[in-house]
């Protein structure tokens, strides 16, 4: 298959959460959506359910899974992300690159000098830390050493996924770009973003299956009050600043010299 988007989930709690994902990804786009579990799955959300045996049940078995894709450009996003809009931009950018992800807003590459893997050292405390939780990316041969090289730097450093995934993009030379995070938007931590959030990510602790339409409609009306470069706060609720509102402020400010 050409291009499609793609779950991993061990155990029955991410499998049921995938499944809500997967709907909401199906409403929003028109692409094909797969799974790979370590258990049979017989919601039709899925065109396509592929068994994952002798899984790890850690971090890893997102790198098992992903080697699996039945497509040759996939979207891999983690179960507790939502597509709220089209992406196949996504898709488009495989055209010139082998593999993409965001930057995230939590450096765990910082914090863990001492699980990085290969080539990787204190010399290059300037690579960023990268999200993992939303990785578009096309199946070659490049890809397939990158993915080995990952599951092995990951096994060899558990328990963090991120920093190993970073050393083997640097020890494979796959060919990377870093994604805006409209395309992984994490909730709860402070963000800046330019143009609309289309995939909202880590929100699973604050929704209940029941008003989950409800409250992802909330969280997109206030992410995407402007598609101006903002940036969302979360301190009690969420602020988001924009440019109208920094401009705002600093008419005040001058309002107030003038006035002193």
């Amino acid at each position: 298959m050409g291009q499609g988007i793609l779950y991993i989930a061990t155990g029955t709690d991410y499998a049921n959460q995938a499944i809500i994902s997967a709907r909401i990804a199906k409403k929003n786009t028109n692409y094909p959506v797969s799974i790979v579990s370590d258990q049979p799955i017989s919601d039709s959300v899925f065109d396509e359910v592929i068994l994952l045996k002798d899984p790890y049940y850690n971090f890893g078995d997102k790198i098992l899974g992903m080697k699996k894709t039945p497509y040759e450009k996939t979207l891999f996003i983690d179960t507790d992300a939502y597509i709220l809009d089209n992406i196949s931009e996504l898709f488009g950018l495989l055209s010139g690159f082998d593999i993409a992800a965001a930057q995230s807003p939590h450096n765990w590459t910082a914090e863990t000098k001492n699980i990085r893997a290969g080539s990787i050292d204190d010399s290059l405390d300037a690579l960023p830390d990268l999200n993992t939780g939303v990785i578009p990316y096309k199946m070659n041969d490049k890809t397939a050493y990158f993915l080995d090289k990952w599951d092995d730097f990951y096994q060899e450093q558990h328990p963090q996924d991120q920093p190993t995934f970073v050393s083997a993009l640097y020890d494979t030379g796959v060919d990377f770009v870093t994604l805006p995070r409209i395309y992984n938007y994490i909730h709860g931590y402070p963000s800046q973003v330019t143009e609309d959030v289309k995939i909202i990510h880590d929100i699973e602790d604050m929704i209940q299956t029941d008003n989950l339409k409800s409250e992802l409609d909330r969280i997109e009306s206030y992410l995407n009050a402007t598609n101006s470069p903002r940036i969302v706060y979360h301190l009690g609720n969420p602020f988001v600043s924009s440019n109208m509102f920094l401009d705002l402020i600093r008419k005040a400010e001058s309002l107030f010299r003038k006035k002193g």
